[in-house]
């Protein structure tokens, strides 16, 4: 009985609640928005990280992400945020914070696009260890200088 079709960038289809979008998301498109009942929506995101995002929307117990890889967290953290699922964007942000170790200069970059001050300052500690070359990569622009200029004083 779901109402929508999406259609992963390697071809897996997903039949979701409208409903449940409306609800728990801000940027899936809205009951007004008229979508056929055929027509499939062709998303940008893999099937791994969709099927992980839309067990976010549903009124359920949401997935454990203790023991996912950063591989698969980032992707899934990306499209929480992009797509605005509320509740996948929360862990998503925690589990990213624990890959600081690991990856910093991508945890960084991921929260100074979507605006996690405590996680760019936990990230930016771990990151300044790093040749300068190789953390202002990954950064956005408007951050590039504010950066450096950290560095120097």
């Amino acid at each position: 009985d779901a109402d929508l079709i999406f259609q992963s960038s390697d071809n897996i289809h997903f039949h979701i609640h409208r409903k449940y979008l409306e609800a728990n998301t801000g940027a899936f498109p809205p009951s007004e928005f008229e979508i056929g009942g055929d027509e499939i929506v062709p998303l940008t995101e893999s099937s791994v990280t969709l099927e992980l995002l839309f067990s976010f929307i549903y009124p359920q117990r949401h997935p454990e992400l203790e023991d996912v890889p950063f591989e698969i967290i980032e992707p899934l953290a990306e499209a929480a945020e992009k797509y605005q699922v509320f509740s996948a964007m929360h862990i998503c942000h925690l589990r990213m914070k624990c890959f600081i170790p690991t990856h910093p200069v991508e945890v960084l970059s991921y929260a100074c696009r979507h605006d996690y001050p405590l996680v760019i300052s936990a990230a930016a500690e771990v990151a300044v260890a790093l040749p300068l070359t190789e953390s202002v990569q990954l950064m956005p622009p408007h951050l590039i200088m504010p950066w450096v200029r950290t560095l120097f004083e």
